[in-house]
């Protein structure tokens, strides 16, 4: 028994009717949870037809294939924003060397 049920039982007055709410799931609730899931799917699969499961099929690899090209867009934008600075970088120093050598040839 819980312990508010035992306390209740003792003839306290401050009976909890409620569950606490830190509850582990007991093997019957992932079983019952893995039924219900498993159905769902069997039941989706059971009413699509090829020809639809071949259209959800192809939207899927279009979505994945979209996420993928993304992805990899922002990576090359990244790549080429950081060498356009290094490029920056590597002017500014050549500018500079060059006016100091300029400075000194001029003494």
């Amino acid at each position: 028994m819980h312990e508010h049920v035992v306390e209740a039982i003792k003839g306290h007055s401050n009976m909890i009717t409620h569950e606490p709410t830190d509850r582990t799931f007991t093997m019957t609730d992932k079983a019952s949870i893995t039924t219900y899931v498993g159905g769902g799917f069997s039941a989706l699969w059971g009413v699509m037809t090829s020809q639809e499961f071949g259209i959800l099929a192809g939207v899927f690899i279009g979505v994945v294939g979209l996420l993928v090209n993304f992805y990899f867009k922002l990576r090359d934008d990244k790549y080429k924003q950081a060498e356009e600075i290094r490029k920056q970088q590597l002017h500014n120093l050549t500018i500079r060397e060059m006016a100091e050598m300029g400075s000194t040839n001029e003494d």
